[in-house]
């Protein structure tokens, strides 16, 4: 593999984790914002690097809002930022657009089974399942651009 196909794929890989971990504290935030729009108290814990939890008290009167707001607060950012790469395409930034997708897209699917953990108690399990549900929608939708792209001859090849 050439040093441009070498660079092309770390780039993308580098992408996902900037988004990932750049996703972690938006997500939390936007529980935070949602727990103050229900007047309840609450504080967020960063436990790892790979994730936090927000932690609110008294239980409100609509919850499922602020179970949803983490996951489709992250997604909503993420999906402007997607179709704005998306609107205006450019040969060095399909990495970026697939990866801020990828993780919109899991953390689409998270919310759904976080309503579904903080709400009706299913297990945390079925969150992680649908955040990788999501993750196989977009890989399934891009993967033939992304091996079309890494592959692709840089200039001097």
């Amino acid at each position: 593999m050439s040093n441009m196909k070498l660079f092309k794929a770390a780039g993308f890989l580098i992408s996902i984790i900037i988004f990932y971990i750049m996703a972690i504290p938006l997500h939390e935030w936007f529980h935070y914002v949602a727990g103050a729009m229900e007047h309840v108290s609450g504080s967020v814990t960063y436990p790892g690097l790979f994730g936090g939890f927000y932690v609110f008290t008294p239980m409100p009167s609509h919850p499922w809002i602020i179970y949803l707001a983490g996951g489709y607060g992250v997604a909503f950012i993420y999906y402007l930022v997607w179709w704005f790469a998306w609107k205006n395409p450019s040969k060095w930034d399909l990495d970026d657009e697939v990866a801020v997708a990828l993780v919109g897209a899991t953390q689409f699917g998270y919310a759904i089974g976080e309503l579904g953990w903080g709400v009706w108690n299913w297990p945390m399990w079925i969150s992680y399942l649908l955040a990788v549900a999501g993750a196989g929608i977009v890989i399934a939708i891009y993967i033939p651009r992304m091996i079309e792209w890494i592959l692709q001859k840089g200039e001097g090849e």
